[in-house]
């Protein structure tokens, strides 16, 4: 199941936690988003045209569907972990492993 492009960070490549609008109308993690504009970018990533101003929106309605995506993703990435784990090692498998791992320390699924 591939990610929806709208639920990654522009900045970040990674999926949002904590979606923001900015003033172009594009979401982004709320805290690269204030790290971009603290190092004194005042364009957009996106359509590279100047902001117009540096207040955030939560996007509250995106954050629901994100979470519901990752809730429902969740036992399908376990299950593969449980498959691959069974199987015999290939290098796939153990990027597999490796990535399931990697998001349930983050505590993405």
């Amino acid at each position: 199941m591939n990610v929806p492009k709208d639920f990654v960070c522009p900045i970040t490549l990674e999926i949002m936690e904590n979606p923001v609008i900015a003033a172009d109308g594009h979401s982004y993690e709320r805290t690269a988003l204030e790290n971009w504009l603290k190092n004194g970018t005042k364009t957009s990533l996106l359509t590279r045209k100047q902001l117009g101003h540096e207040r955030m929106i939560e996007n509250i309605s995106l954050k629901k569907v994100i979470d519901d995506f990752k809730e429902n993703i969740s036992p399908l990435i376990q299950q593969l972990g449980k498959l691959v784990k069974s199987a015999p090692p290939t290098y796939e498998s153990e990027k597999i492993v490796e990535i399931q791992e990697s998001t349930e320390k983050r505590g993405d699924f």
